[in-house]
């Protein structure tokens, strides 16, 4: 799922709270699911072509940029 960072505690952003609160309830909502996931929160999405490369851990050290693609 693509969701946002700053989705797991959406009330330290003011100009962004209720978007982050809706991220938030979704990523719950899979979370007890029962399904199988992944939850992107991406620091930016861009518009360049996708390099099929990511990098997966539970938390990244840095934040970054990801292709919308």
């Amino acid at each position: 799922m693509l969701s946002s960072m700053g989705a797991d505690d959406p009330s330290r952003n003011k100009d962004l709270k209720a978007y982050l609160e809706a991220k938030k309830n979704a990523d719950d909502y899979l979370r007890a699911s029962g399904l199988d996931y992944s939850i992107v929160r991406p620091d930016h999405l861009t518009a360049v072509e996708g390099t099929g490369e990511i990098q997966l851990k539970e938390r990244l050290e840095n934040s970054g940029k990801i292709s919308a693609e």
